[in-house]
């Protein structure tokens, strides 16, 4: 959360991208830069804990590089 808006931090510099509701768990955001060709969906699966456990970045996911899983350590 920036200033109360979800947002999506990305490359080096942690630069934001505020998340605009489109349906139930995705969000869309606008990438900048050479590759970037519209909005991007982000998609959030939530847990059986109501707690996401994956997001996957549409325009970062040509190679699975784009979807992320929480990972539980336990002591």
């Amino acid at each position: 959360m920036d200033n109360g808006k979800l947002t999506l931090k990305l490359g080096p510099k942690l630069r934001p991208f505020l998340l605009s509701h489109f349906d139930r768990d995705t969000f869309t955001y606008q990438p900048e830069g050479e590759m970037a060709a519209g909005l991007s969906a982000v998609t959030f699966r939530i847990g059986p804990d109501r707690i996401a456990d994956t997001i996957t970045i549409e325009n970062l996911n040509l190679h699975g590089s784009g979807t992320l899983t929480r990972i539980t350590v336990r002591k």
